[in-house]
Protein backbone atom coordinates (compact mmCIF):
# COMPACT_ATOMS: atom_id res chain seq x y z
CA UNK A 1 0.00 0.00 0.00
CA UNK A 2 1.47 3.32 -1.03
CA UNK A 3 1.30 6.41 1.10
CA UNK A 4 -0.50 8.42 -1.61
CA UNK A 5 -3.48 6.12 -2.22
CA UNK A 6 -6.87 7.63 -1.41
CA UNK A 7 -9.72 5.29 -0.56
CA UNK A 8 -13.47 5.80 -0.83
CA UNK A 9 -13.57 6.13 2.97
CA UNK A 10 -11.12 9.04 2.74
CA UNK A 11 -13.26 10.81 0.13
CA UNK A 12 -16.45 10.28 2.13
CA UNK A 13 -14.77 11.62 5.27
CA UNK A 14 -13.53 14.70 3.37
CA UNK A 15 -16.95 15.34 1.84
CA UNK A 16 -18.78 14.99 5.17
CA UNK A 17 -16.31 17.36 6.81
CA UNK A 18 -16.79 19.93 4.04
CA UNK A 19 -20.60 19.56 4.09
CA UNK A 20 -20.66 20.29 7.83
CA UNK A 21 -17.90 22.88 8.20
CA UNK A 22 -18.51 25.14 5.18
CA UNK A 23 -22.17 25.90 5.99
CA UNK A 24 -21.18 26.37 9.63
CA UNK A 25 -18.62 29.02 8.71
CA UNK A 26 -21.04 30.70 6.28
CA UNK A 27 -23.78 30.86 8.92
CA UNK A 28 -21.43 32.28 11.51
CA UNK A 29 -20.21 35.04 9.19
CA UNK A 30 -23.70 35.78 7.92
CA UNK A 31 -25.22 36.16 11.37
CA UNK A 32 -22.32 37.70 13.24
CA UNK A 33 -21.76 40.39 10.63
CA UNK A 34 -25.36 41.34 10.28
CA UNK A 35 -25.59 44.45 12.37
CA UNK A 36 -29.00 43.87 13.89
CA UNK A 37 -29.63 42.33 17.30
CA UNK A 38 -31.48 39.29 15.89
CA UNK A 39 -28.56 38.40 13.60
CA UNK A 40 -26.08 38.36 16.46
CA UNK A 41 -28.40 36.23 18.60
CA UNK A 42 -28.97 33.83 15.71
CA UNK A 43 -25.21 33.65 15.15
CA UNK A 44 -24.69 32.79 18.81
CA UNK A 45 -27.38 30.10 18.59
CA UNK A 46 -25.78 28.62 15.49
CA UNK A 47 -22.42 28.70 17.24
CA UNK A 48 -23.85 26.85 20.24
CA UNK A 49 -25.66 24.24 18.15
CA UNK A 50 -23.09 23.52 15.51
CA UNK A 51 -19.94 24.19 17.50
CA UNK A 52 -20.05 20.82 19.18
CA UNK A 53 -20.81 19.08 15.88
CA UNK A 54 -17.86 20.76 14.15
CA UNK A 55 -15.63 19.87 17.09
CA UNK A 56 -16.78 16.26 16.84
CA UNK A 57 -16.18 16.14 13.07
CA UNK A 58 -12.73 17.72 13.36
CA UNK A 59 -11.80 15.40 16.22
CA UNK A 60 -12.88 12.36 14.24
CA UNK A 61 -11.27 13.61 11.06
CA UNK A 62 -7.85 14.27 12.56
CA UNK A 63 -8.06 11.43 15.09
CA UNK A 64 -8.86 8.82 12.46
CA UNK A 65 -6.01 9.98 10.24
CA UNK A 66 -3.53 9.56 13.09
CA UNK A 67 -5.10 6.24 14.08
CA UNK A 68 -4.91 4.93 10.53
CA UNK A 69 -1.23 5.85 10.29
CA UNK A 70 -0.54 4.05 13.56
CA UNK A 71 -2.54 1.02 12.39
CA UNK A 72 -0.60 0.93 9.11
CA UNK A 73 2.70 1.09 11.01
CA UNK A 74 1.51 -1.76 13.25
CA UNK A 75 0.50 -3.84 10.21
CA UNK A 76 3.92 -3.31 8.65
CA UNK A 77 5.66 -4.25 11.89
CA UNK A 78 3.51 -7.38 12.24
CA UNK A 79 4.30 -8.38 8.66
CA UNK A 80 7.99 -7.86 9.31
CA UNK A 81 7.83 -9.99 12.47
CA UNK A 82 5.93 -12.67 10.57
CA UNK A 83 8.53 -12.74 7.78
CA UNK A 84 11.37 -12.87 10.32
CA UNK A 85 9.65 -15.68 12.20
CA UNK A 86 9.11 -17.66 9.00
CA UNK A 87 12.77 -17.19 8.09
CA UNK A 88 13.86 -18.29 11.56
CA UNK A 89 11.60 -21.35 11.42
CA UNK A 90 13.01 -22.25 8.00
CA UNK A 91 16.56 -21.96 9.36
CA UNK A 92 15.69 -24.16 12.34
CA UNK A 93 14.08 -26.72 10.02
CA UNK A 94 17.17 -26.79 7.81
CA UNK A 95 19.39 -27.23 10.86
CA UNK A 96 17.14 -30.00 12.15
CA UNK A 97 17.19 -31.73 8.76
CA UNK A 98 20.98 -31.57 8.60
CA UNK A 99 21.24 -32.88 12.17
CA UNK A 100 18.80 -35.64 11.28
CA UNK A 101 20.94 -36.69 8.33
CA UNK A 102 24.03 -36.53 10.56
CA UNK A 103 22.26 -38.60 13.20
CA UNK A 104 21.28 -41.24 10.64
CA UNK A 105 24.88 -41.45 9.41
CA UNK A 106 26.18 -41.88 12.97
CA UNK A 107 23.53 -44.49 13.69
CA UNK A 108 24.60 -46.41 10.59
CA UNK A 109 28.24 -46.20 11.68
CA UNK A 110 27.29 -47.56 15.13
CA UNK A 111 25.39 -50.42 13.51
CA UNK A 112 28.43 -51.23 11.35
CA UNK A 113 30.73 -51.14 14.40
CA UNK A 114 28.34 -53.43 16.24
CA UNK A 115 28.40 -55.88 13.35
CA UNK A 116 32.18 -55.70 13.18
CA UNK A 117 32.45 -56.36 16.93
CA UNK A 118 30.04 -59.26 16.66
CA UNK A 119 32.04 -60.79 13.84
CA UNK A 120 35.31 -60.33 15.80
CA UNK A 121 33.78 -61.97 18.87
CA UNK A 122 32.48 -64.88 16.81
CA UNK A 123 35.93 -65.46 15.26
CA UNK A 124 37.59 -65.91 18.63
Amino acid sequence: MGGSTVTVKDWVTHIIAIIIIVPFIVLIFKHLWSFDEGGVEAGEAVLKLLGSIVTLVLGYYFGSAAGEKQAEASRKEALQVKETTITDVDKIKEKFDSLSVEYKKRLEEIKNLKENLRSIIEEE
